[in-house]
């Protein structure tokens, strides 16, 4: 908010895909910024990133992976590189941390 930018509200349709989707784990954020919660997979950063894009007024991504046990992170590499070529307009900017561990995906 300082510095006037403005994130764009989840609109119903968005909550509705990730909600049918059933790969949300029940206390994801449902606003934004949107926490897909620590334990998500590559299956859940799918649906969210492909959600996100697909709504008009979410020009961008901010995509932070923080590094659990069970995080994959090639595959959410390749997801976000996927999303990239289906919306060329959209910048995605991506944290993967973890250090040595988050290498595959970086």
């Amino acid at each position: 908010q300082e510095l006037g930018i403005k994130l764009s509200k989840l609109n119903r349709r968005t909550l509705q895909k990730l909600e049918k989707s059933k790969k949300m784990h029940p206390a994801y954020s449902k606003r934004n910024p949107l926490d897909i919660v620590g334990d998500a997979l590559a299956c859940r950063y799918q649906v969210a990133i492909e959600a996100l894009l697909e709504q008009k007024d979410v020009y961008g991504l901010l995509v932070i992976q923080t590094l659990q046990i069970m995080t994959e992170t090639e595959k959410n590499a390749k997801i976000i590189i996927e999303a990239k070529r289906k919306w060329p307009e959209k910048p995605i900017i991506c944290c993967f941390l973890g250090g040595k561990f988050a290498q595959p995906g970086i």
